[in-house]
């Protein structure tokens, strides 16, 4: 590593070199460039291989875990952890070969080299460093081990940055360090072979180039929140979009374009009556006559609900408390229950935004949209229509959009939506669609009250008994995942609600047991102790019900605590129901008692 860098290493506490793992320029592997700038079908996690560079440095490094690797050991047990670290300005050094690259290849590098400056301005620093997280990992694939660094952390400042400036032909060299303390940091420089200069001296001007930023710094502008049922996506996207505008709509198999966007549709109206000579005809006293009539008149749906709203909005000047654009939400709950391709029609063309929140492709709008568009934007006056005529080249784009000729995702709008995994088979998203969205996994996890940060502790009520919700959670969704080999049909925490903190039997039943034997076991074939009944026979969904003499249906609570002693669940103090035993301050204004659970973050 230069010299330059030596105290600045050290005063991140980093002060014995275990050894230079490439001295000179290593040039970049094709594996860690981004997607469109490599041939090859990738790989699944991103790594760098070290080939055998320092190869006995690192093995007097890593003596036990070499030894172990060797002796059959999974590769995987005893992985090193590795902080990497990378200079800030070395990466402005690299913007202008990244520029000439996409612009040779593109015929345009703005878009691109603007998000790498609100990247990098956003991204902190460690005096003078971005730093993220990766391991240290032996390969056996080989006729000998190779060394690299593997499973970078998910939206770290390497994929989210530094990969974006790598480009073919580009190098670097990589010191690996220790601390006093055992820490491991591997520092690295940027660059390409024969050019040993490849610092740069940022000012704060060079990073804020592009006057237009994304209103929302790193908020999605079309996101997908998925996972199992009940793990909270729902109320998670209402807390997200609590400041601002929201449209909701939910999709269903019989959802189609002009239920989404509009269409004309029989409205009744009062219209003034007339005799036989063509006069008005008025009563007693006066006042014109009138009687209803169907007219056909065109209605718009929930997208151009958002779509109006969100221009207006920019047109006004409305302003967030951080100077940006009020947002526009346009939220989607179910989205795969429908078919996406018919609801969204050509308005998919849309999907794809520019660096600055917009459209990169506008639509035509078809004659009964235009005229619906042109009357509901009529006297609005865009303030950003010169940056919307350079963005498009073309003169007059903001008027164009204000007679409703043309359909452009403004800035301020945001399109967000739920998915259940368990649900996916009704209609498949394809590839297409699904890369113009952002992705959002939503695990299962403990239900936390929002107002005190502890867990909610909602318990089962069954026979007298109580036993942790969570508790039965963990162990139900172990099964699930044995049988189905899937995360789809697990429970979420919020899948059953609680009242007071309590479910009761018969919620449990007819809730989370018939699902459990609609959804789950009728599938498989499989035999298993906590099915079993007192008498070793199998327990059956019908055998949770008895009906009484005068014909009611009763849940068997006795048997429900069968189920979840076998189960192995944990049994609670009655007097014990956690925080969200149903205390008042927990409480929605309507009573209900749901508003401040909330997953985890």
């Amino acid at each position: 590593m230069e010299q330059i860098y030596k105290d600045r290493i050290a005063a991140l506490g980093y002060n014995h070199l275990v050894c230079d793992i490439f001295t000179d320029w290593e040039e970049v592997k094709d594996e860690i460039l981004p997607q469109d700038r490599k041939s090859g079908s990738g790989n699944g996690t991103v790594h760098v291989f070290l080939g055998s560079a320092a190869d006995a440095a690192l093995r007097q490094e890593f003596p036990a875990y070499y030894q172990d690797v060797e002796n059959g050991v999974d590769p995987d047990d005893g992985m090193i952890r590795v902080k990497h670290y990378f200079i800030r300005s070395n990466i402005l050094s690299m913007l202008g070969y990244v520029c000439e690259y996409y612009y040779k290849k593109y015929n345009d590098a703005g878009s691109f080299v603007s998000k790498i400056l609100s990247t990098l301005a956003k991204s902190d620093t460690e005096d003078g460093f971005l730093a993220t997280g990766a391991y240290f990992r032996l390969s056996t694939g080989s006729s000998k081990l190779r060394p690299y660094f593997k499973k970078f952390d998910q939206h770290g400042v390497f994929t989210d940055l530094v990969r974006q400036v790598l480009i073919p032909g580009s190098a670097y060299k990589i010191s690996l360090y220790r601390d006093s303390s055992g820490g491991y940091a591997a520092f690295w420089l940027l660059g390409f072979p024969g050019m040993p200069d490849f610092l740069a001296n940022p000012t704060a001007e060079q990073l804020t180039l592009v006057r237009h930023q994304p209103d929302a710094g790193n908020m999605p502008y079309q996101v997908i929140y998925y996972g199992a049922p009940g793990t909270g996506k729902s109320f998670r996207i209402n807390r997200l979009t609590s400041d601002g505008n929201t449209v909701r709509t939910t999709f269903h198999p019989d959802s189609d374009y002009s239920g989404f966007v509009g269409s004309y549709k029989p409205v009744t109206t009062e219209v003034q009556r007339y005799d036989s000579s063509g006069r008005p005809i008025a009563d007693t006293n006066g006042r014109p006559v009138t009687e209803s009539r169907i007219i056909y008149d065109f209605t718009a749906q929930a997208f151009l609900q958002a779509y109006i709203a969100a221009w207006k909005t920019l047109a006004s000047g409305e302003k967030e408390s951080d100077g940006s654009h009020r947002k526009e939400f346009l939220v989607i709950e179910e989205i795969n229950r429908g078919n996406c391709a018919q609801i969204f029609g050509d308005l998919f063309q849309l999907l794809d935004r520019n660096t600055y929140g917009y459209s990169d492709y506008p639509v035509l709008a078809d004659s009964d949209l235009q005229r619906h568009l042109a009357k509901e934007f009529e006297g609005l006056i865009l303030p950003d229509e010169v940056e919307l005529d350079r963005m498009y080249g073309k003169t007059g784009t903001a008027q164009t959009v204000m007679n409703g000729e043309i359909l452009i995702l403004p800035c301020n709008l945001y399109i967000w939506a739920t998915m259940n995994t368990s649900d996916q088979s009704l209609f498949p998203i394809d590839s297409a669609f699904k890369r113009r969205w952002d992705w959002k996994y939503i695990p299962i996890s403990e239900g936390i009250d929002r107002s005190t940060g502890k867990p909610l502790g909602w318990v089962i009520e069954a026979d007298g008994k109580r036993y942790s919700w969570w508790s039965f959670l963990q162990k139900i969704n172990a099964v699930i995942g044995d049988l189905t080999k899937s995360q789809d049909k697990k429970l979420g925490y919020f899948f059953c609600r609680a009242e007071n903190g309590v479910i009761s039997a018969e919620t449990f039943a007819d809730k989370v047991l018939f699902y459990l034997w609609n959804e789950i076991f009728r599938n498989f074939d499989f035999d298993s102790d906590f099915l079993k009944d007192t008498d070793g026979s199998q327990l059956t969904f019908d055998g949770f019900y008895a009906t009484d003499e005068t014909g009611d249906t009763a849940v068997c609570q006795d048997k429900v605590s069968l189920l979840l002693e076998n189960l192995g669940a944990d049994r609670e103090n009655a007097e014990d129901t956690g925080s969200g035993g149903g205390a008042a301050e927990d409480e929605d204004e309507d009573g209900t008692g749901t508003g401040t659970y909330q997953l985890e973050e």
